[in-house]
């Protein structure tokens, strides 16, 4: 009720050439921008539903109806940029197309997981294994490198022949949404 009566006043205060987030930015600049934010991640979620759409069209009615919801931005994905979310989206996606588990984070999630602990500490050779393996898995290559993740000739070797995929499944399993 207070909402929509909020929305109405703004449009009545709205001139015929400024949009409705500009009447709301000369208000409350910081509200402006966070709804900005929104727009542009939900513009991200359409981009990747629709792109999902075509890698599944036997699925494509049930990824519009439903992958929206799903599809929200996780709090450590929020300042990460956009190649991240689009990542996280285009993993859900695909997991709801085949009827897997949307509830398990996603190797964007966990990349940012395990990047955000390098602020409490430095990474053990093994997490940054897992680091350098979930990123070439999602964007290819390391940035201005020639490395790639692969199981021979790895840029991070691990202490053991899976070590990195250890991290990464204890990471899936601790931070499962429920």
């Amino acid at each position: 009720m207070i909402q929509s009566s909020m929305f109405d006043i703004l449009k009545q205060m709205q001139p015929k050439d400024k949009k409705i987030i500009d009447v709301i930015n000369d208000f409350n600049p910081t509200f402006s921008r966070e709804i900005s934010r929104v727009f542009h991640f939900m513009e991200i979620c359409e981009d990747e539903i629709s792109k999902g759409m075509e890698r599944h069209p036997d699925k494509a009615q049930e990824i519009w109806a439903n992958c929206f919801m799903l599809l929200r931005t996780p709090e450590i994905l929020s300042d990460k940029g956009d190649s991240v979310y689009r990542a996280f989206c285009s993993e859900i996606i695909d997991r709801f197309a085949n009827n897997q588990n949307t509830e398990k984070p996603t190797k964007a999630e966990i990349l940012c997981i395990v990047m955000e602990a390098t602020w409490k500490s430095p990474l053990t050779q093994n997490a940054s294994a897992a680091a350098f393996k979930l990123f070439s898995e999602l964007f290819g290559k390391i940035p201005n490198s020639d490395y790639i993740f692969k199981d021979e000739g790895q840029i991070f070797v691990e202490e053991w022949k899976g070590a990195a995929d250890e991290i990464i499944s204890w990471a899936e399993k601790r931070y499962t949404r429920r």
